[in-house]
């Protein structure tokens, strides 16, 4: 009887182990995944921002360097519509991943910008690429991979 109760002690035994360890194991790899997959979402949105802030800042600094002051926008008339279709193909794969504010900055943008003055809303786009980036990219991207790109801080 006593042997009876021994096995009987050491099977439960041996499966609560083993019930804790599948959980255990299913829970970290879980969180694992989570953490790799919100890590991979956060490099994508800092290559996009990184890409619009690459041709804000490349106009900008034209503008400057060509005498404009600090707060214009230049560029060569043959050269937007490949900017424009650049940051397009970039932006229409990845909508999840842009502000909702500075897509439709965007896109009104480039309807405008042979037309009109666009300068406000070129600043407004930059503001509001600059702001995100800085303040809430940087900081996920800081606490789950443990790294830190760069502060833009043009």
């Amino acid at each position: 009887m006593e042997l009876e109760g021994l096995l009987i002690n050491i099977a439960l035994s041996s499966t609560t182990a083993a019930l804790i360890s599948v959980i255990l194991s299913h829970y970290f790899q879980t969180k694992f995944f989570k953490s790799q997959a919100e890590a991979g979402y956060i490099q994508a949105k800092v290559r996009l921002y990184s890409l619009i802030l690459f041709y804000i800042e490349k106009m900008r600094l034209a503008a400057k360097a060509l005498g404009h002051g600090e707060e214009k926008y230049v560029f060569k008339e043959r050269e937007i519509d490949g900017i424009i279709r650049e940051l397009n193909d970039a932006v229409k794969e990845k909508l999840d991943l842009i502000n909702p504010e500075a897509l439709k900055n965007w896109l009104e943008l480039q309807t405008i910008i042979y037309r009109e003055p666009a300068l406000e809303r070129m600043k407004k786009l930059r503001e509001l690429i600059l702001q995100e980036y800085n303040t809430q990219i940087i900081p996920r991207y800081r606490k789950i991979v443990g790294e830190e790109p760069r502060q833009l801080t043009y």
